[in-house]
């Protein structure tokens, strides 16, 4: 069945259906060729012959070829193609390619997708849905791409809705274009996931989920709007297929939220990253939280840098947003050399840093990992034990640093060095093969001794006010304390073993605050050096 350019079939029937074109029977390899089909009700078009058929196709690209109510499609080779989509009108579409091509369509206006749905069954054909007009898609029934074909949703500034067991099911899908997708059914089921859009991205599915590549388009961006992901199974993020959620540039605005949610494991080797919009004429823009939050019996491993920062502005810079790292109780592990970031935006007024949180067991491995909230506000918080021979670098600005579990009690790490903080606090015992670190602070520094182990470098603390709260402090190098106020031992003893001990309190010269050890401590060296222990209080 040919139409040629220019020609139409016009009814203002409302019968379903009004416009019928049937090519084939129970065999036959013809197609429908459209150029303008008019109806008030149905169109329908069937090209299929019983286990072979023809396409459909677009005889005048760029002109309407259905105007309906509802349009519904049956082809074997392909429904439009990727050169020359087929332009539809309509309100409800169902469309059903059976052997080999593709379905392409693009819709002048709103949009929903009907029962039986849109699939193709066969050649890994691929489906692309367009709304080149600003409206909304609303999938009420399947969408299913063959084997390896992908399913592309392109808006141009609608939103994009799911009902209750209408399923997408594809190896991969990209979402496109401008607009709100959510994507809300828990049984989507979809191998490779890619966005490129201005809006935001919610999606739920089953596991074994991956941001990858999609149609050439690799990871997730998004311009002012969230990117939130949850999926029953496991999550990862490619090495290739970065996260990233900014805000329109100059605006000040804040970038989106990235939460990844999942009951299997999460493996992140692309990078996070949430950045506020600069700002011409004020504050920079807040950076987006990012939360990974893996539940049951699921572990986190990250192997990529992860930053929220704020935007830069002519007055103060940007926020950031607070990271959080979370499992049901497992073991989050972090795959060096990275950076996690939640810090301001960098102007003369610096934007506030915010929170960074591993609410679990951490565990470092292949080379050092950085953790900063900036030169601003913003803690660091580890709330369970901390293991793994890696260098741990750590700034927190004027926020605080927290070990709640062991540090290196299983695995010691290789080194710790803080470049600043208000308060550190090592609640358990800690332990390094290397040097600890502490350049500037504060607050007060309170350490619990290094258990059964030792650090295996030097001690070095310069801050306001230092506790040794309880436990023996053993170090293989020399400690030397410089507290602009108290230093106190509360319990316990240290030793320096054949390295000298070096504690210098009062240093801002102001006040009575001493040097104070507790009945029945003590400080240990074998050191022959002149002075192998010097304490020097006021300056």
């Amino acid at each position: 069945f040919t139409m040629a350019s220019g020609t139409s079939i016009t009814t203002t029937s409302a019968a379903t259906p009004a416009i019928s074109i049937r090519v084939n029977n129970t065999g036959g390899t013809g197609g429908a060729s459209l150029a303008q089909l008019s109806a008030s009700g149905e169109v329908y078009v069937n090209v299929v012959g019983g286990a072979s058929g023809g396409a459909i196709t677009d005889s005048n690209a760029g002109t309407v070829n259905i105007t309906a109510a509802t349009a519904t499609l049956l082809a074997a080779t392909g429904i439009g193609t990727s050169a020359d989509a087929l332009d539809t009108s309509v309100t409800d579409l169902s469309a059903t390619n059976s052997t080999s091509g593709d379905i392409v369509i693009s819709e002048a206006n709103a949009l929903t997708i009907v029962s039986p749905g849109i699939s193709t069954s066969g050649g890994n054909g691929n489906i692309s849905v367009t709304l080149v007009g600003n409206a909304a898609l609303a999938i009420q029934a399947d969408i299913t791409a063959h084997g390896t074909g992908t399913v592309t949703l392109t808006m141009a500034g609608g939103t994009v809705t799911q009902s209750s067991g209408s399923n997408i099911t594809a190896d991969g899908l990209l979402l496109s274009g401008n607009g709100t997708y959510t994507l809300s059914e828990t049984t989507n089921d979809v191998n490779n996931l890619a966005a490129s859009v201005t809006g935001p991205v919610s999606y739920s599915g089953l596991g074994g989920l991956t941001v990858g590549t999609v149609n050439s388009v690799s990871g997730i961006t998004t311009v002012g709007g969230n990117v939130v992901l949850n999926v029953t199974g496991t999550l990862s993020v490619a090495s290739t297929a970065p996260i990233i959620t900014t805000a329109t540039a100059g605006s000040g605005t804040a970038s989106g939220i990235i939460d990844l949610d999942a009951t299997g494991n999460i493996s992140i080797s692309g990078a996070l990253t949430s950045t506020g919009a600069t700002n011409t004429a004020g504050t920079g823009g807040t950076g987006g939280a990012i939360t990974i939050d893996a539940s049951g019996t699921a572990v986190i491993g990250i192997s990529a840098n992860i930053t929220s920062s704020g935007g830069t502005g002519t007055t103060t810079g940007g926020a950031a947003g607070a990271i959080t790292v979370n499992t049901a109780g497992t073991t989050i592990t972090v795959t060096g050399p990275l950076s996690i970031i939640a810090a301001g935006g960098a102007t003369a007024t610096p934007g506030a840093g915010a929170t960074v949180t591993f609410s679990d067991d951490v565990a470092l491995a292949g080379g050092t990992v950085t953790v900063s909230t900036g030169t601003t506000a913003g803690n660091i918080v580890f709330s369970g034990t901390l293991n793994g021979g890696q260098a741990l670098n750590l700034t927190a600005g004027t926020g605080n640093i927290s070990f709640t579990g062991a540090v290196g009690g299983t695995t010691p790490l290789t080194s710790i060095s803080i470049a600043s903080a208000a308060g550190v606090t090592a609640s358990s015992s800690l332990q390094t093969t290397g040097n600890v670190t502490q350049t500037e602070g504060t607050g007060t520094t309170t350490l619990n001794g290094t258990g059964s182990g030792s650090i295996g470098g030097t001690l070095q603390i310069t801050t306001s006010a230092v506790v040794f709260n309880s436990g023996t402090l053993t170090t293989v190098g020399a400690i030397t304390v410089s507290a602009q106020n108290a230093v106190d031992i509360n319990a316990g003893s240290i030793n320096s073993g054949t390295a000298t001990v070096s504690i210098s309190a009062n240093q801002d010269n102001s006040g009575t605050e001493s040097f104070t050890m507790a009945s029945g401590t003590s400080i240990t060296t074998t050191s022959a050096a002149t002075p192998a222990i010097s304490i020097r209080v006021n300056n």
